[in-house]
């Protein structure tokens, strides 16, 4: 893995700050081997330094430009670096400032920058508790002697200089960043000493780093081992791909009005100060974020281990050619996989065969047997060589989701907030995170239990103050069971029978057409469209049938509405991409209900602030979060709920409604989670106290309702345990033993259906479909969001938290552990090993995140 040496190699080191928000990163540094530049100790050393965020962009765009120039005099130079940290770095910046793409993309393509992590780690065994840099160094360097010792030192170095006015000293003083930018090679640091230390700490990195390289060239020369070259992808490939993902004129057009108004943005002092402008502008290229360059996400995933690559929804592992047809110079390949992998087959109708350029196209998929399924693809006769890889892997092409008429619509909000520094009602109550307002003197907020103890009070309540409000934003947070489907049916149901024109906005099509049928079931008479979602109107018709749906119609696009006009329809249910059209700006609805709005973007709910009066956000921003691919500035990356809500985990009472009744889960499991999660808010309803689990001979089951902890004790296993598979098919033995009294009071005995399997990992997932007996419902928790069961296992799988991939954050994440555990009705069982809890935190938010789960696994004890 390490390439062979050149003059112009450059050894890199990024130093950042976690504690801004977003981060920061602050210093970039590199050494290189010229006696004539700037030296640092042993070695030439050039930096470029960032203290806030418009510095950072500058720091970025000149540490990109003089790597890229110097790799245009020599392209044998390679970018060294250690471990992942500086090309995460590189991918936020090039996301957030939407920068010094194309060069970061061919230097990537070009496999620039080398990762000498993944050498050591793959190359040596090393008598070191791990393979840090610092570990490592052992071997071939002596002890560092700078003030800063190690990364965690920098952070707290940083943090004393950053809070002390270190930023204001650095832009405001003569000495300071205009002194640097004027003569950066040859600053003046002494007055600047904390700064200097860190520069110190970073010159030894970058030097440790160009002196590992060295060392391990020894030991490459050594024992005789040859560079093996990565696949080079041309750069007129690059530019290829991009021609045909994109209609070239118009996403200039959009690209140039973008940048005008950045520009305006930059150069008016006043905008610059407005926060409402600056909210505005960190949007506009919200959606270029978000959709990753294909060739960092290609890369990306080719460097993933086996173990990844199983747990990624857009790869095909493992294939087993079954046969071969030839088709007009192209072959046709059916082949066998396992079918326990997270497929999503919308994201796979071409893909690209590991560790090769061979394409394969025109994919479909379909199930073999219990345990396999079949796919079959198209590849080029000349490209058959690449189906010997083993194992033989694909990697989906993503396909570029088309964004433009959001986009365009961000800018028109912009350009009119620019030109008349006004916004219409209902958008200034969402940017500027303000209350609803309603007609009349008298707010109808707050709305709880307290005051209307009797359910159908209650609800009248609720559906009293949406007829209220005035040109404005409510939230209503329904945590789990609590009923926001059918609060959101009954409320859109006496809307549409006072006359009003609704919507139904939601990320998924699912999503909105299960509230859409539940309003149509109730509403049968009433005119009511679906817009997108099905491949043909005979598709969607055969599932929703006429004769059960008399009123319900289907239209592909918005355009076809022209058949009934926009406004002939009291209730659309639509993604964003049709809301933010111009024929639903120029009907605007009384009412937009976005369900599940913890999950839809705040650009998404801006971009259709003008297909509606009035918005209301229905969803619970503890549950499962918006899926975030970018780095975002500010809160241009927050769900349009999170972003309302301003970090509340319970909704403050006048700023909306919180169900705070849930009619699932038995006291004894919705305690624990009412108390870490909802400020202690939500209650159980009394009927659920029924709900129990009644073993004859319980052995492992020792508690009939509530949250019970099997310990199991197991070492090494990262993503998957047998350990906890032996122990999860027990505890499925002894339910079926039992029975299931419901809140009525029936009981009925224990089937597969009544348990769901629940486990962070695909591969514990994987296993547990290959090992466990019976029909069981089991995936991972992004699954069963929305759905219940009697009882639900939660399966950990890791042993030990810091070896586990993704991390603490991943498996205590809160708002994750809120949706397992609140799948069920009488008893969540955590299966976990002995002494889990026990890691490390480096925050208060990890801190908050372990002592849930401890507060789940001992809710029971009275230690």
């Amino acid at each position: 893995g390490l390439p062979p040496k050149s003059k112009l190699d450059i050894y890199f080191d990024i130093e950042g700050h976690p504690l801004v928000v977003g981060g920061l990163e602050y210093l970039w540094g590199v050494s290189f081997e010229d006696t004539k530049a700037a030296q640092g100790k042993q070695y030439a050393f050039k930096d470029w330094w960032a203290h806030n965020q418009e510095q950072e962009k500058l720091a970025f765009e000149g540490f990109i430009d003089w790597c890229y120039h110097r790799w245009q005099q020599d392209p044998t130079l390679h970018i060294y670096h250690y471990a992942s940290y500086e090309i995460t770095a590189i991918n936020k910046m090039v996301g957030r400032y939407q920068t010094r793409k194309d060069e970061v993309a061919e230097l990537y393509a070009n496999h620039v920058f080398v990762d000498l992590y993944k050498v050591v780690k793959n190359g040596l065994l090393i008598g070191e508790p791990r393979y840090s840099i610092k570990n490592v160094e052992h071997l071939y360097r002596g002890k560092r002697t700078t003030e800063v010792a190690n990364g965690g030192d920098s952070i707290v170095f940083y943090e004393n200089w950053y809070s002390n006015g270190g930023l204001e000293n650095w832009t405001e003083q003569a000495n300071g960043y205009k002194s640097w930018l004027a003569n950066p090679d040859h600053f003046d640091w002494q007055p600047w000493t904390t700064l200097q230390e860190i520069r110190s700490y970073n010159i030894d990195d970058c030097e440790s780093t160009l002196e590992l390289v060295v060392w391990l060239r020894e030991q490459q020369q050594l024992h005789a081992i040859s560079f093996t070259v990565g696949e080079v992808i041309p750069k007129d490939e690059l530019e290829k791909t991009d021609k045909q993902l994109e209609n070239e004129q118009k996403r200039q057009a959009l690209i140039a009005r973008q940048q005008a108004l950045i520009d305006q943005f930059e150069g008016d002092a006043k905008l610059k100060a407005d926060p409402q402008a600056k909210l505005l502008v960190s949007l506009l290229h919200f959606y270029d974020r978000e959709r990753k360059p294909k060739i960092f996400t290609y890369l990306q995933r080719a460097d993933k281990t086996d173990a990844e690559l199983v747990d990624d929804d857009t790869v095909v592992y493992d294939l087993s050619i079954k046969s071969q047809q030839a088709i007009d110079g192209k072959i046709r390949c059916v082949a066998l996989f396992k079918n326990d992998q997270p497929l999503r087959t919308d994201k796979l109708d071409t893909a690209t065969i590991k560790d090769t350029t061979a394409k394969v196209t025109k994919i479909t998929i379909s199930e073999y047997d219990a345990h396999y399924s079949e796919i079959s693809f198209l590849i080029n006769a000349d490209q058959l060589d690449a189906l010997q890889q083993l194992p033989l892997t694909l990697l989906g092409d993503e396909a570029r989701i088309n964004t433009d008429t959001l986009e365009n619509r961000l800018c028109d909000i912009t350009e009119a907030y620019f030109e008349t520094r006004q916004l219409p009602p209902l958008l200034a109550t969402i940017i500027n995170q303000a209350n609803p307002r309603f007609t009349g003197q008298l707010t109808p907020l707050p709305i709880s239990r307290q005051q209307y103890p009797d359910n159908d009070v209650y609800l009248s309540a609720i559906i009293g103050a949406v007829k209220l409000m005035d040109d404005t934003c409510l939230c209503i947070q329904g945590p789990p069971g609590a009923g926001k489907t059918y609060t959101a049916e009954k409320v859109i149901s006496h809307l549409i029978k006072d006359g009003s024109r609704v919507g139904i906005m939601s990320n998924s099509h699912a999503a909105i057409m299960n509230l859409l049928v539940a309003v149509s079931k109730s509403s049968p008479d009433i005119p009511m469209a679906k817009v997108g979602g099905f491949d043909t109107q005979a598709v969607f018709i055969k599932k929703f049938p006429a004769e059960a749906y008399p009123k319900l119609a289907y239209r592909g696009e918005m355009k076809f509405i022209q058949k009934q006009p926009f406004e002939s329809f009291n209730v659309v249910g639509a993604t964003v991409y049709a809301f933010a059209k111009d024929i639903a700006y120029e009907a605007p609805l009384d009412y937009l209900f976005v369900d599940e709005a913890s999950q839809v973007a705040l650009a998404n709910l801006i971009a259709v602030s003008g297909a509606a009066k009035n918005i209301i956000l229905m969803g619970d921003q503890m549950q499962l979060e918006q899926p975030i691919q970018g780095s975002h500035p500010g809160q241009s990356g927050a769900s349009a709920l999170d972003f309302m809500l301003m970090d509340h985990a319970v909704i403050p009472d006048d700023k909306g409604i919180f169900l705070e009744r849930t009619y699932r889960m038995h006291p004894a499991v919705c305690a624990p989670l009412s108390e870490i999660v909802y400020e202690g808010r939500l209650q159980a309803d009394a009927d659920n106290s029924k709900q129990t689990i009644t073993i004859p001979k319980p052995t492992l089951i020792t508690q009939a309702h509530g949250i019970l902890s099997v310990s199991v004790q197991h070492e090494g296993n990262t993503q998957s345990s047998e350990e906890e598979v032996l122990v999860v098919q027990r505890l499925i033995d002894e339910l079926k033993t039992g029975t299931f009294t419901n809140k009525k009071g029936e009981q009925n005995p224990i089937t597969d259906a009544d348990i769901l399997v629940i486990a962070p990992y695909n591969m514990q997932v994987n296993l547990l479909k290959e090992k466990l007996n019976g029909d069981l419902k089991i995936g991972t928790i992004d699954k069963f969001q929305g759905q219940e069961a009697p009882v639900v296992i939660i399966s950990m799988a890791v042993s030990n938290i810091e070896e586990s991939p993704r991390g603490l954050d991943f498996v205590f994440d809160i708002n994750r552990l809120n949706v397992a555990v609140s799948r069920a009705k009488a008893l969540a069982i955590i299966v976990a090993n002995e002494g889990l809890e026990h890691c490390k935190v480096n925050s208060l938010a990890q801190m908050a995140k372990v002592g849930l789960f401890c507060r789940l696994k001992n809710n029971n004890r009275d230690d």
